[in-house]
């Protein structure tokens, strides 16, 4: 079993609307009417959260997954109730707050996705203290854990470093994946795995990543800093580049033929695809190659989740992969 962790988790709520214009009034219609003519707009709601998606990715691909977080609200009931639906194991603390809600509307007719995320509410500090003693149970039943996503308002940016540090005196591997103080926290604390979110910000440890090089040499300081760590990734879909800087070597992988759709699930499609490798033992390349090949085929997609192991197997081969020397 692998367990995900995403504290700031949201419902996603996907509007599909042909022609969609600002300063006009859309109703939405019955979403079962889009099957027979596709023209309906609609809208679908979805567990979310960069864990969650994580989550669903690993369980539709036959891994046993339990996810764990922080709901409250409505909007946290409907999550949980998503997730049940996903064959997938919850383990969340309620908390006083209300679950976020994140809104995109797809354009049908301009091929346009536009994605509004809210922050999240504040955490007790008693509900992230309860959070820790429920994932101190449960981390060693567990072949990987994934920490992913931002943290709440308000939340100590050490606390994943609290899980890590848990995680690893009982010798199970982490995958962290954030942003900002959050990561920096989390690095000092030894995961196994990084994948910083640069998404909002292309600094990282006060250096510009612009280039391949600034890839390569800022991954070779933390692998060489922090002995724990054996992977670290950054990826840059914007260039159709994502960069593995592993104990093994250090690899850049394009792609061919590349058509983005979308960039939102990319790199939530990447781990979910590297834990899969990992947990059925592939050699490091060939598991690089597979996280990339999922994570193309979200790239490539409007859907939210794309888990067709055949689709996957198949994009493999479109996935250039060359070990750097020196």
């Amino acid at each position: 079993m692998i367990t995900t962790v995403t504290l700031n988790p949201a419902l996603d709520k996907i509007y599909t609307i042909s022609n969609f214009t600002i300063n006009k009034l859309h109703r939405l219609g019955d979403f079962s009417r889009l099957f027979m003519d596709g023209e309906i707009d609609t809208v679908i709601s979805s567990p979310g959260g960069k864990g969650i998606n994580v989550a669903v990715f690993t369980q539709r691909m036959g891994i046993k997954t339990m996810a764990m977080g922080i709901i409250g609200g409505h909007a946290g009931r409907l999550l949980e109730d998503l997730v049940i639906r996903e064959g997938i194991t919850i383990n969340c603390i309620y908390g006083a707050g209300n679950t976020r809600t994140n809104l995109s509307i797809f354009d049908t007719k301009s091929n346009t996705l536009t994605v509004i995320n809210e922050p999240g509410n504040p955490i007790l500090e008693e509900d992230l203290d309860t959070f820790l003693k429920r994932f101190s149970l449960v981390v060693s039943s567990s072949q990987y854990i994934i920490i992913s996503g931002s943290i709440p308002p308000g939340t100590d940016p050490d606390f994943y470093a609290k899980l890590i540090n848990i995680s690893n005196a009982k010798k199970v591997p982490v995958i962290l994946n954030t942003l900002k103080t959050p990561l920096l926290k989390g690095i000092e604390a030894g995961p196994t795995i990084v994948y910083p979110d640069l998404r909002s910000d292309y600094t990282f440890l006060d250096h510009k990543t612009e280039t391949r090089e600034d890839y390569f040499d800022l991954g070779q300081i933390v692998l060489t800093k922090h002995k724990n760590i054996k992977i670290v990734i950054f990826s840059k879909m914007t260039n159709g580049q994502v960069f593995y800087i592993t104990r093994q070597g250090q690899y850049e992988v394009t792609f061919n033929n590349l058509k983005i759709a979308n960039l939102f699930g990319f790199g939530d499609q990447l781990i979910g695809g590297l834990t899969y490798a990992l947990v059925n033992n592939m050699e490091i390349e060939d598991a690089l190659k597979y996280a990339s090949a999922a994570g193309l085929t979200n790239a490539e997609s409007l859907s939210k989740f794309v888990t067709n192991p055949k689709i996957i197997n198949n994009n493999i081969n479109r996935v250039s992969i060359i070990k750097r020397e020196g």
